[in-house]
């Protein structure tokens, strides 16, 4: 029962946080939807949309600088612990799989069950930094893909201060150290698997 109350508490963090960077992410959509059909009929209009967009995509940059604020310390401290969960249990699955033991099958059913569930969460917080950061970056694409042609010099000069804005990506961070990307599950997987090596070589050593 304790396992199972820590087990929930533990993941639901985590749903709390990818829900909060998902409602970012279908902000920014919006967002991009309401640049891209921007088509005011006189100056005013013009000013008045373009202002509401601005309004918008500042209050989402402040909101993802407060999760950022937030929550990087516990990221950091998640992804270290992860890590190492990652490389001790495929380094215990190896040591069953060497001894042979009778209750082998059930131990490799546990140890493989909490490998996916370590490799999901991970992956879990790198997706949603790498949708984060390619939804930011959409807001460039948006304005070029809008009838800016149509509009007036300085009502397309306008436009340029929010690609400025965008082409500074959105992103969450592990401690301020790392962004979570997909470059980053693979920098994971691959620093997990070195230690993993490292810990094999040592328990052959030391068995000689």
């Amino acid at each position: 029962m304790a396992g199972y109350c820590t087990g929930g508490t533990y993941t639901s963090v985590d749903i709390f946080v990818v829900i909060l960077v998902f409602h970012v992410c279908g902000q920014l959509s919006n967002l991009r939807q309401q640049l891209q059909n921007l088509c005011p009929k006189n100056d005013y209009e013009f000013k008045i949309k373009l202002a509401q967009i601005v309004r918008k995509h500042d209050s989402l940059n402040r909101f993802v600088n407060t999760i950022e604020k937030e929550f990087n310390g516990m990221l950091l401290l998640q992804m270290l612990g992860c890590s190492i969960q990652l490389c001790v249990t495929c380094f215990q699955t190896t040591l069953v799989l060497k001894d042979g033991n009778t209750m082998v099958f059930i131990q490799m059913f546990f140890y493989g069950f909490y490998l996916i569930y370590i490799l999901l969460q991970i992956y879990l917080y790198c997706y949603i930094g790498e949708k984060l950061i390619s939804e930011s970056i959409g807001i460039v694409d948006a304005v070029y893909e809008c009838q800016w042609y149509h509009f007036s010099p300085n009502e397309s000069k306008s436009l340029m201060f929010i690609m400025l804005r965008a082409r500074i990506p959105l992103h969450i961070t592990a401690g301020k150290f790392c962004s979570f990307s997909h470059k980053l599950f693979g920098n994971i997987l691959r620093t997990s698997m070195s230690y993993l090596s490292m810990l094999h070589a040592m328990n052959v050593v030391n068995a000689e």
